[in-house]
C-alpha cells in the first residue's frame, strides 16, 4: 500500500482508489474497488506516520464495504424430455454462494434441490443440480437467494422438462 493524502489516488493492490477523503480526525480514508463479490473495502489510516508496503500500520483499519451486486443466474438442462423419475442434470452459472432448483406446482414455485457453487471465474461460479420430473410437463427455474455479501435475488429463465 502507498500512503495518500486527500485527493491523491492510492495504488492498493494495483487498483486506484475510487474515493479518497480526509476526516476531521486527521485520517485519510479511501475506498478501493473489489474484483469479486464482497471484494470492495475501505481503508482508514492516520496521515501522520503513514508507511508504505508491509503489515497494517498502527491505527489503520480495513473494513469491507458491502455493495449491491445484481444477481445473475443461467440454467441449462441436459435433456427436455425423459422417462418419468429419471434424473436430468441442470448446469449453469450464478454469482452467489448458493442456488435453488424450483418446480412450478399449482401456480407456486417449490424448492426441489439446492447446490453450493464451485469453479468460480470472472464470469461467475458454476453449479450442477439434478431435476427428477414426475409424469407430465413441468416448469423449472434456478433461483439465487439474496446474499449477505450484497448480491440481489435472481432467477433463471424458466425451462420445461417432460416426464413421459
Amino acid at each position: 500500500m502507498q500512503s495518500s493524502t486527500s485527493g491523491d489516488l492510492l495504488d492498493l493492490f494495483n487498483q486506484p482508489a475510487s474515493a479518497v477523503r480526509t476526516g476531521r480526525d486527521g485520517r485519510a480514508v479511501w475506498t478501493a474497488p473489489g474484483r469479486a463479490i464482497g471484494g470492495q473495502f475501505e481503508v482508514s489510516r492516520p496521515l501522520a506516520g503513514a508507511t508504505g508496503y508491509g503489515p497494517v500500520p498502527s491505527g489503520e483499519t480495513i473494513t469491507p464495504v458491502l455493495t449491491s451486486i445484481r444477481g445473475s443466474v443461467t440454467a441449462r438442462p441436459a435433456a427436455t424430455s425423459v422417462r418419468a423419475g429419471t434424473d436430468v442434470r441442470v448446469t449453469g452459472r450464478a454469482n452467489s454462494q448458493q442456488v435453488v432448483l424450483e418446480r412450478r406446482v399449482s401456480g407456486r414455485w417449490r424448492s426441489v434441490g439446492t447446490a453450493y457453487l464451485s469453479s468460480c471465474t470472472a464470469r461467475g461460479c458454476a453449479y450442477r443440480l439434478t431435476a427428477t420430473p414426475p409424469r407430465g410437463t413441468w416448469t423449472y427455474r434456478v433461483a439465487q437467494p439474496a446474499s449477505v455479501l450484497g448480491t440481489s435475488y435472481a432467477a433463471s429463465t424458466p425451462f420445461t422438462l417432460r416426464g413421459r
